[in-house]
């Protein structure tokens, strides 16, 4: 096998990991209970790929599945509770009288992007760090602070994977799984530059 045979048969074998990985996202994310787990586990693989591991994509969905179903689904319920008290909350403002309306507005509209910013940090830090579900949160909301421009750029990626699915229906079967690991790719920058920070103050301390 020649250098071009083996690069397209890697090509390949990276296409089909893709892809078969987010097929097992779908499958295990049709009971909803399940979507927080069944995501916290495809991030868990996306994590070994970044770090330059290649496990078994099925050993090592299960297993994460198994490692992170508990946590996992505690924060999604309560992140699903959190969203929909936000629309009820905007629900609500919208019939109040001015100038009361206004600035209940702005105040939701922090809240909704805090919430947001969050959100895009939660998974790959429970599949990045062993802690209780409050530090989780925590921990996701100062790395989302920490790197603006990466938590951005990680909306755009999960913006673009929704709008590819909307426009290309069939791009479900690999958005989840292309998207995620864009995602934690950027993510892992923000977990490596508050390390080096940390390492510093170590230093100077």
């Amino acid at each position: 096998m020649n250098m071009l045979e083996s690069r397209w048969y890697r090509a390949l074998e990276v296409c089909a990991n893709f892809l078969y990985l987010n097929l097992l996202w779908l499958v295990c994310s049709t009971l909803v209970i399940t979507f927080p787990a069944s995501t916290a586990a495809m991030f868990g693989v996306v994590r070994e790929w970044v770090k330059g591991r290649e496990p078994g994509v099925t050993g090592s969905f299960f297993s994460f599945f198994r490692e992170n179903f508990r946590q996992s689904t505690w924060i999604g319920f309560l992140w699903a509770l959190v969203g929909v008290i936000l629309v009820v909350d905007f629900a609500v403002v919208r019939g109040m009288g001015s100038p009361v309306r206004e600035i209940l507005y702005v105040v939701l509209f922090v809240v909704c992007f805090l919430y947001v910013f969050t959100l895009v940090y939660i998974f790959p830090v429970i599949v990045n760090f062993e802690t209780r579900w409050p530090l989780v949160i925590r921990n996701a909301l100062l790395f989302s602070m920490t790197g603006p421009l990466v938590t951005f750029a990680c909306l755009l990626v999960l913006i673009l994977a929704a709008a590819a699915f909307v426009f290309f229906p069939l791009s479900i079967f690999v958005s989840g799984s292309v998207g995620s690991y864009l995602v934690y790719r950027l993510c892992e920058r923000t977990f490596e530059k508050v390390e080096r920070i940390r390492g510093r103050d170590g230093e100077d301390r």
